[in-house]
């Protein structure tokens, strides 16, 4: 999913990256993890230069795994 242009500004100054944080600082790898209970959940990031918007997808391996975990994570309120 490519997210051009922006939802808020329509921009089209907006890029993809994959960042991936881990603990005690970034890697070479480009993601960002949101860890789940014990699984990890890997997101594609986008981020508008004009308004600052930044949006993370879930790759699909991560959409199946968040599906299992989320409901059981402590840390995570599903919204109704």
């Amino acid at each position: 999913m490519m997210i051009n242009p922006c939802p808020e500004c329509n921009s089209t100054e907006v890029y993809y990256g994959k960042v991936r944080e881990k603990h005690g600082g970034l890697r070479d790898e480009h993601q960002v993890y949101i860890l789940a209970n014990r699984s990890v959940l890997y997101a594609d990031t986008y981020i508008c230069i004009t308004c600052g918007y930044v949006r993370l997808v879930l790759d699909e391996e991560s959409k199946r795994a968040a599906a299992t975990e989320l409901p059981k994570s402590k840390d995570w309120t599903l919204i109704a």
